[in-house]
């Protein structure tokens, strides 16, 4: 039987969830094989630049925020911050740190400073779930100042501190420093969950509607006063504006109930599948041809071949059965 909060059952499966998951991956797959395999790639399809922001640097906000979205249900169900998180974390972690460490170590790095300037968003996302978990004991309002007060933390002392800072630019996704920031999506997802499960879908859409205008009105004033929106220290207001984007991501899709390929729904619910296969084919073609070796557009066929592969191979898998559940 499902679990309950405030007399509520919930649900088995929330498909919204599951679209915005499988979205993400198939972005996932775009933003990365065109990165690795295409030279000159056109600007808007880039990400992780230092020339501003791009639609492909909203990829990662989607998946912390859907990592948040189901994050009640597995507390609601268990009552406390149980061994499955502690998994989700510790598995989350390594699935994304193993394969950065082979890299830096191919790249002639030696073992300690591999092992201590390894870092990626995948490292990132099982930290803020971690911390988002350990939230979880508090009424939403207080959960929600927490996340605001970590962001707030981040942009006044680690972005204003030369020697975080110089560390926060070293690392990928921001380094261990930057969960600070990263930590408001998925606990902002966290209060889009209880105000799913508590109030009729008229309701909680109107909601949702007033949140992405305040989100953005919170971006807009930080902006103005200097945060800038930089996608590579992670910055308040790109944080915020990635809220903006996941939550109306997230609405849309409880709205309109797509009638996406079956795929996307069944990848979007076991998203480690897709990451797995994406690191089994990116790893090995970038220790070997190295990254960007075609001439766009050249390229970008060549990305494009590789995400039909990967997305049919593991949608043949999953179908086979094969699942990673943590």
């Amino acid at each position: 039987m499902p679990g309950s909060v405030r007399g509520r059952h919930l649900p088995d499966r929330v498909e919204a969830i599951d679209d915005l998951r499988g979205m993400a991956i198939f972005l996932m797959f775009c933003a990365n094989f065109i990165t690795l395999l295409s030279r000159e790639t056109p600007a808007a399809l880039r990400h992780a630049q230092s020339t501003g922001l791009l639609p492909f640097d909203f990829v990662a906000p989607l998946f912390g925020f859907a990592m948040g979205l189901s994050l009640p249900f597995t507390y609601h169900r268990s009552g406390h911050f149980s061994a499955r998180v502690v998994r989700r974390v510790v598995g989350l972690f390594l699935i994304g740190y193993i394969p950065n460490l082979i890299e830096r170590l191919w790249a002639g790095r030696n073992l300690l400073a591999a092992i201590t300037g390894t870092w990626g968003i995948l490292e990132t996302w099982a930290l803020a779930y971690g911390l988002a978990a350990l939230l979880m004991v508090l009424p939403p309002r207080l959960r929600l100042l927490s996340a605001c007060g970590s962001l707030i933390f981040y942009q006044l002392i680690c972005l204003n501190s030369p020697a975080a800072l110089s560390l926060i630019r070293a690392m990928r996704e921001g380094g261990p420093y930057a969960a600070l920031a990263w930590l408001f999506l998925p606990v902002a997802a966290t209060i889009v969950t209880d105000m799913y499960l508590a109030c009729r879908p008229g309701v909680f859409l109107r909601r949702c509607l007033v949140a992405c205008g305040l989100l953005l009105i919170f971006a807009f004033a930080l902006y103005t006063a200097g945060a800038g929106v930089d996608r590579l220290v992670v910055t308040p207001t790109y944080i915020l504006l990635g809220g903006l984007v996941s939550l109306a991501c997230f609405a849309s899709l409880e709205w309109v109930s797509p009638r996406f390929p079956g795929s996307v729904r069944r990848i979007g619910r076991n998203p480690l599948v897709g990451w797995i296969m994406q690191g089994l084919v990116y790893v090995p073609v970038y220790l070997t041809l190295g990254r960007q070796y075609f001439d766009w557009p050249v390229g970008g066929l060549v990305a494009a071949g590789a995400v039909v592969s990967v997305w049919l191979l593991t949608d043949f898998l999953l179908k086979k059965g094969f699942t990673v559940k943590m």
